[in-house]
């Protein structure tokens, strides 16, 4: 559970219906003292097992997610992280982020933290230093809107449009590392 003013996160991260394991994680906003539910946050490209809301941390209108147990994007277990983004009351994901150096087994984003556009993921089974002598990486969230549009890049990327603004042939993408 993570709490900041009149919004509160509930991980779910082993989440079954509709699928196994894949995890979700609610979010619930206070109006005038009722509590109610506001939206259901997943992986875009959940699968089972992934476990999705392992951790969770809030700030403002910046959420962080962890799915450390299973999530298997950059080998067995090594875990990611998924920031989402509220805007205009709409939580969009921004790209998900991997450690810096991801291998299997390191359970990346078992803890995370987050304040301003700085995030922390814990990954307790990296073994750079030693067996399982764990790690944490410090990510950058920033997201530039390059086209002024009023809406971060990643958002626009995660709706679809493709962007250039530096003109050279190549869509951009927001550095989440």
């Amino acid at each position: 559970v993570a709490v900041d003013g009149d919004t509160v996160l509930v991980a779910g991260d082993w989440q079954s219906p509709p699928t196994t394991e894949r995890g979700a994680v609610y979010v619930f906003e206070r109006d005038t003292g009722v509590w109610t539910e506001e939206d259901i946050l997943t992986a875009f490209d959940a699968a089972d097992g992934d476990g999705f809301g392992a951790s969770v941390a809030i700030r403002g209108d910046l959420a962080v997610i962890g799915a450390a147990h299973r999530d298997d994007a950059a080998g067995a277990d090594q875990g990611a992280v998924y920031p989402f983004r509220r805007v205009g009351g709409v939580w969009t994901p921004v790209p998900p982020a991997l450690a810096s150096d991801p291998a299997a087994s390191d359970f990346f984003g078992t803890s995370v933290a987050v304040d301003g556009n700085i995030a922390v993921a814990g990954s307790p089974f990296d073994d750079d230093d030693g067996a399982e002598s764990g790690s944490a990486e410090v990510l950058s969230l920033i997201c530039p809107d390059c086209n002024n549009n009023g809406v971060s890049d990643a958002i626009d990327i995660a709706a679809g449009n493709s962007l250039d603004c530096n003109s050279n042939g190549t869509p951009d993408e927001c550095d989440t590392d």
